[in-house]
């Protein structure tokens, strides 16, 4: 989900507010608080406080990225010592860093999550669109200083797009 969040607020998804008009507004809401909850404010503080409040027996799947970039900030930005020696303060906060992977790695879902092969199916048919394209995608779309588009944006008629910007 932070993958689709991280493009949602760029300029193209947000210009389209003729087409955001004939978004449900509970799917709208569910996008808010996603965006809320993913947002990196206070280095991502809302989504770090609830995976902290997950119980240690919940299956979770933390974001990696956030993980290796402390461990990069802590190597990066601890103090380092006078004359060699090593830093065992530092050393222990990327280890305690370190531990909380593993900890995430060692439980195992209780339930066996269930697939639904029309889900599968249907997202490995999406077309994949490159970021650089999304600007071109929202003027033709929706063009500046347009009337409301006829019909709304599905992800089939993005296929064209896709297919003419992978040759």
């Amino acid at each position: 989900s932070s993958g689709i969040n991280a493009e949602w607020p760029l300029r193209p998804g947000m210009r389209l507010k003729k087409t955001w008009d004939h978004v449900k507004s509970s799917s709208q809401t569910s996008l808010n608080d996603l965006e809320e909850f993913m947002s990196n404010v206070d280095n991502f503080g809302q989504y770090r406080k609830h995976l902290t409040k997950a119980p240690r027996t919940v299956c979770t799947i933390p974001l990696l990225s956030l993980i290796l970039r402390d461990i990069e900030f802590l190597n990066v930005n601890s103090p380092k010592l006078k004359n060699g020696l090593w830093n065992f303060g530092k050393l222990r906060l990327i280890k305690n860093k370190i531990s909380e992977l593993e900890r995430y790695k060692m439980i195992k879902p209780q339930n066996h999550i269930q697939t639904d092969d029309d889900i599968l199916a249907f997202c490995r048919r999406l077309p994949t669109v490159p970021s650089a394209s999304f600007y071109d995608i929202s003027l033709e779309r929706e063009p500046k200083d347009q009337p409301r588009p006829a019909r709304p944006v599905s992800v089939s008629s993005l296929s064209s797009v896709a297919t003419s910007s992978s040759s």
